[in-house]
Order: C-alpha cells, then sequence, then structure tokens
C-alpha cells in the first residue's frame, strides 16, 4: 500500500474510463451552458434589483454593481452568480421553500438553479443574505417562479 499511496502522491488519481467519457461529454456543452447561464443571470438581476424585497443586490453585471469594472477587464460577462438579501433569515428561508426551480444546496454550477442562506452555515453574513446560482432554465419561467417566490 506504500507503494500505492506514494505512486497517487506524485502521479495523482488516474480517472476510470466512464468518468473520462462523463469529463468530455461535459466539456462538450461547457461553452452554451455558461453562455445560457450567463445571459439568464443578467435578466434575473436586472429585474431583481428593481423588485422591493430585494436589497443589496451584487451582481458584477450591473452598472452600479461594485465590481461591475472588472466585467470588460477581467471577465466576459456577469457570470451567473448573484448575492441578495431579504428581510431577515425567515424570508428568506421561505423564499428558497417557495421557489420550485432553486435547489437548495451549496454546490453550484450545475444546470439547475440553485440557491442557499449563507448564514445559515455561520458566514458573517446578514440573516437574509442569500446566494443565487442561475442555471439553464427557460428565463422566463425561471424568472416567474422567483417573482412569486418572492411575493410569497
Amino acid at each position: 500500500m506504500a507503494r500505492v499511496r506514494d505512486w497517487r502522491r506524485m502521479a495523482g488519481a488516474v480517472p476510470g474510463p466512464f468518468e473520462a467519457f462523463l469529463v468530455h461529454r461535459g466539456i462538450e456543452t461547457l461553452e452554451l451552458r455558461l453562455q445560457r447561464m450567463c445571459a439568464s443571470a443578467a435578466v434575473i438581476a436586472d429585474r431583481l434589483a428593481a423588485h422591493p424585497e430585494v436589497r443589496d443586490l451584487r451582481y458584477p453585471g450591473l452598472p452600479g454593481d461594485a465590481s461591475f469594472a472588472a466585467v470588460g477587464e477581467q471577465m466576459a460577462n456577469g457570470g451567473f452568480l448573484i448575492g441578495f438579501t431579504l428581510a431577515n433569515a425567515g424570508a428568506a428561508e421561505g423564499f428558497l421553500a417557495r421557489c420550485p426551480l432553486i435547489e437548495q444546496t451549496t454546490s453550484f454550477g450545475g444546470t439547475h438553479s440553485a440557491g442557499e442562506r449563507r448564514a445559515r452555515w455561520g458566514d458573517a453574513v446578514e440573516e437574509g443574505f442569500i446566494r443565487l446560482s442561475v442555471g439553464v432554465e427557460p428565463v422566463e419561467v425561471l424568472w416567474s417562479a422567483i417573482a412569486e417566490a418572492l411575493d410569497g
């Protein structure tokens, strides 16, 4: 086992053929998925900015965001992650529970939209802070579900 551990430490683990196939298959559509996710996030962020329940919106693709200057200089677009704050923990938990298209998870970047309330994990953020990872769902369908969940 010592020789195996040494080999893995020096050479790294070798993926199996099926894992290599899955990576290859995913890379083939990565650009298309990211384009869709980022374009949808820009629409969702713009609409969230205008919603009365949302405050402290963070999305680098919006002109008023503190990181907006980085878009175009360092980034191709605003990305697919949006941060925003609702009134309190109850409002944030209720929003996440009511929105059927947002999966509650801390692992982002998949094809389905996901969200989490960071204060739940002890992060030093407001109780109502939500991180939203926008997926590839049709943007109007996703926005309708988000708006309905925000309106309670």
